[in-house]
């Protein structure tokens, strides 16, 4: 003799699994709010492409070309700086779970990595200094690094390096997208 389930339990059985149903359905067309880190790594992805201006410390100033690039299915955006040259440079911005990060591989020999700083406009980020590899903390190396979008076209980042706790100087770049 097979055991029959109450009536009552199949009920509430079917009842159950109709409202996760209706529960999952709601949330499909509830969008969860993209993250400030989100936006700000779809900022960057904006940039690929080739850069032409600029770079130097205050009025010692030379041409230089930045290249832009996505990797790994467009989750890593890769930025090249003074190409071809003995100082040649790489950073790889990507998300980190939550976390708007960026790794610089430097000619220093170290890999600083930043996080996002959240700022309230659209035009400004900061990315300051995490952690590092291959450096001590008194080692000379990158430790804040801010883009403004000027506009479309046009991006100027300032890399502030650090020396034994402090400020060791700030090297420009001034930039517009060649077409």
């Amino acid at each position: 003799m097979i055991a029959q389930v109450p009536r009552y339990n199949r009920g509430m059985k079917f009842s159950s699994l109709v409202f996760a149903a209706a529960a999952v359905s709601c949330c499909a067309f509830v969008h969860p709010q993209e993250s400030a880190d989100k936006k700000a790594f779809d900022k960057f992805k904006t940039l690929v492409g080739t850069w032409k201006g600029k770079a130097g410390f205050g009025e010692d100033m030379s041409d230089t070309t930045v290249t832009y690039k996505l990797v790994g299915g467009g989750t890593t955006l890769v930025e090249t700086l003074f190409e071809g040259t003995p100082h040649e440079m790489v950073s790889m911005y990507h998300m980190d779970g939550d976390s708007f990060v960026m790794t610089h591989y430097c000619a220093a020999g170290n890999q600083p990595t930043f996080k996002y700083k959240s700022t309230q406009t659209e035009r400004a980020y900061t990315l300051d200094f995490w952690k590092g590899s291959n450096m001590k903390e008194s080692d000379m190396h990158m430790h804040t690094v801010r883009f403004f979008f000027a506009e479309a076209d046009h991006v100027v980042s300032e890399w502030t390096s650090w020396q034994n706790g402090k400020d060791a100087g700030t090297v420009k770049f001034d930039l517009k997208r060649q077409k």
